[in-house]
């Protein structure tokens, strides 16, 4: 009996969703023998515990993180996700879903602390707009030559844009829009620097042994952070030293 009214329940609020929305509804009524499993109905409380990773959108168990379903949070993080070319986007009112990202006049594609667009688009205050829209200043207003730095994810110093601005932020926004494949743009200001500053380094990776780095970077901390590359600050030991020298005596 139970296993009925879980069936009716379902089909009535499917026939009320497409008597509401024609047939626009895009929920079909679920699998009632599946139930919590994905494609299956939603529990009796609006859950999906058959498998992990699965939430309950329109009665029916989805796999989380997917287009038009609620982003996943995996556990001890504090930012949710969603797959390859979709961002986490918070509606007006209810759970935020995942959408496509990227094309222009969409939303960023957001994570990792980074808002990328498709080629020849900039993300200008979370929207994808072409490169013209992010380097376009109000009429009137003065600007000035702003030398933007180029970097990879590491603080690699890559290159330097110098673009006609008023203001810094503007400034990395137009920059953002001519980046190429894994290319970022450092977040604090350059000066009148116009090219990345070679750094000579002792450097002492736990078990990868001593070696001589000459890496670009915009700042010495960057230059440590560069040298140290994926194996990060814990067992990278940097010591400035001269140009040539072998480190033989660290």
């Amino acid at each position: 009996m139970n296993a009925l009214l879980r069936v009716q329940s379902v089909f009535a609020v499917w026939a009320l969703c497409v008597m509401l929305n024609g047939c626009s509804c895009s929920s079909a009524p679920c699998d009632a023998t599946r139930e919590g499993f994905e494609g299956g109905c939603c529990d009796m409380a609006g859950l999906c515990e058959g498998t992990t990773g699965l939430v309950c959108t329109e009665a029916v168990c989805r796999a989380c993180g997917t287009e038009g379903v609620q982003c996943c949070m995996a556990p001890g993080e504090v930012t949710p996700s969603c797959n390859a070319g979709l961002t986490c986007v918070a509606p007006a009112m209810g759970a935020q879903l995942c959408q496509r990202c990227g094309a222009e006049g969409g939303p960023c594609c957001e994570g990792d602390g980074t808002a990328t667009c498709a080629a020849g688009l900039s993300c200008l205050a979370h929207v994808c707009v072409s490169s013209a829209t992010a380097c376009m200043v109000a009429p009137g207003v003065a600007t000035r030559p702003i030398n933007v730095g180029v970097v990879d994810q590491y603080q690699c110093g890559l290159r330097v844009i110098t673009v006609m601005s008023d203001t810094f932020e503007h400034a990395k926004e137009c920059a953002g829009s001519m980046l190429a494949p894994n290319e970022l743009v450092r977040a604090v200001e350059i000066g009148d620097v116009t090219e990345p500053t070679r750094y000579p380094m002792c450097v002492d990776i736990r078990r990868m042994g001593r070696h001589y780095a000459e890496p670009r970077a915009f700042s010495l901390g960057d230059a440590n952070l560069c040298v140290c590359g994926e194996n990060g600050p814990i067992g990278c030991i940097r010591m400035p030293t001269t140009a040539g020298d072998t480190c033989a005596a660290m």
